[in-house]
Formats: C-alpha cells, structure tokens, sequence
C-alpha cells in the first residue's frame, strides 16, 4: 500500500497509546511507531517522478480502481514485497 499526502506525514501525540486502546502490548504499539517511521521508501522527488514517469491512476469517491483491480492480484504467488522494493529503490 502506498499512502502519501501534499505535505510531511508525522505521527503526532503519543499514537502507540492509541494502538494500545485497540489491544495490542505496549511495546508492541511503540515497535510499529517506531516501524511506521523509518519505513519510508520513497521521498519527495521520488513520488514526483514516478507519478511524471507512470502516470498512475488516481484512486478516488468517483474511481475506485483499486477496489476493481486488487482482487486480480491477491492471490498470486509472484514475490510482490521484492518487486515492489525494487522498484521503489530506483526511485530513492
């Protein structure tokens, strides 16, 4: 899944607390904050020029792309986590 905003994506107050209201262990709840945070594969420009470069379909109320074409891909057996990640990585 790739999320992505018009401006930096910070976590703010203490989001492990509100993990924690759901169940999961304390220190489970701050290993994904800390997770979350470094997991950023790909930066400003990287997003821009991929978006210049693929042109991608935009997902939204009115087009729900992924909602249609998700189905196709859940069940593969191709490695996506590695074709993802080296894909991203061009894009550093």
């Amino acid at each position: 899944m790739l999320i992505a905003a018009e401006h930096p994506l910070v976590l703010k107050g203490n989001v492990a607390e509100r993990f924690q209201t759901s169940g999961m262990a304390a220190a489970d709840a701050r290993r994904l904050v800390d997770d979350l945070s470094e997991a950023r594969l790909v930066g400003d420009e990287g997003a821009a020029a991929i978006v210049s470069d693929l042109r991608p379909e935009i997902n939204t109320d009115h087009n729900r792309w992924m909602e249609y074409t998700t189905p196709r891909y859940q069940s593969s057996n191709f490695d996506w986590m590695t074709y993802n990640r080296k894909f991203l990585a061009k894009y550093k």
